[in-house]
């Protein structure tokens, strides 16, 4: 068996062995923590990639926009209040 087919095998049985609790915040809290375990493992497979030469990081731009404060103060508040968008947020909340 690969190390991938190891990997899958135990991440079927982390999601098995969480499941069986009746207390969701604690399920998600563990997948979170399991979570970040892996992007940590993600990050340190990604250097070595880089130090034995097989990947690289490609640099490029982006362009941004002036955030709130800065917008009022190069174009004043009447522009802001007319120019800027409101959107809806979705953020979770333990209640």
């Amino acid at each position: 068996m690969t190390n991938i087919a190891t990997l899958r095998r135990a991440a079927t049985t982390f999601t098995n062995a969480i499941a069986g609790s009746d207390d969701i915040r604690a399920e998600l809290g563990e997948l979170e923590a399991l979570a970040k375990e892996l992007n940590k493992r993600k990050a340190q497979l990604r250097d070595a990639a880089i130090e034995r030469g097989l990947a690289r990081h490609d640099l490029g731009q982006r362009e941004t926009a002036p955030n709130r404060a800065e917008y009022i103060k190069i174009h004043g508040l009447e522009a802001w209040e007319r120019d800027h968008k409101t959107t809806a947020v979705r953020k979770f909340i333990w209640i």
